[in-house]
């Protein structure tokens, strides 16, 4: 009982299409851009205690497309961008596999790629973490399905083509969002997970 008091509450935040703009296999820190509302949002997330996460499937570095170093570079050109408006990740996991990856050490079926949820329970061995009180933002169904198999208490749908938030899909157990700042919205004006 006591265990959940010192655990934290976590955001798992796919990265492409829910940070930066999602134009393909992005890896050169030349083509960083941050999706709008995502530092106001972030900022909200944080003044409500959350910590963050970022969870990604890279499968450009299985094809061949990049290097591992190359995603590490663009990684740490988003968190520092982040940290200028001290917003800290925590840690970061990606899954660099794909069973038609033209790299043999990474052609691979495995437990790491979304829709499966191993990043997410690496994360939550790695870190305190309160799976209940945690949530989940994602712009595909792959991201929405690992967060459920991890059990994430609350998963968000980001669709940037949304005029309103917070709609509920009853025929799948997560909510539509336009960005991250209205999943903070969304939580600030509905505390109790339905």
């Amino acid at each position: 009982m006591f265990d959940n008091y010192r655990k934290s509450s976590f955001v798992f935040l796919d990265r492409d299409g829910v940070l930066n703009e999602d134009e393909g296999h992005v890896h050169k820190p030349e083509d960083l851009r941050i999706l709008p509302n995502v530092v106001n949002g972030l900022l909200e997330l944080k003044s409500l205690d959350f910590k963050f996460i970022i969870i990604t499937n890279q499968a450009g570095i299985a094809k061949g497309i990049y290097r591992e170093k190359d995603l590490h570079k663009f990684m740490q050109a988003l968190l520092e961008m982040l940290a200028t408006f001290e917003i800290h990740i925590e840690d970061y996991y990606f899954c660099p596999h794909h069973p038609q990856g033209k790299i043999s050490k990474f052609r691979t079926f495995c437990n790491c790629r979304k829709p499966m949820p191993g990043m997410i329970n690496k994360a939550c061995k790695d870190h305190n973490v309160n799976l209940e009180s945690s949530i989940l933002i994602g712009d595909k169904f792959s991201d929405i399905e690992a967060g459920r198999l991890a059990g994430v208490g609350k998963l968000f749908k980001v669709d940037h083509t949304q005029e309103s938030s917070g709609k509920k899909d009853f025929s799948y157990p997560y909510i539509i969002v336009k960005d991250i700042l209205e999943v903070a919205e969304y939580l600030k004006t509905n505390e109790i997970i339905e």
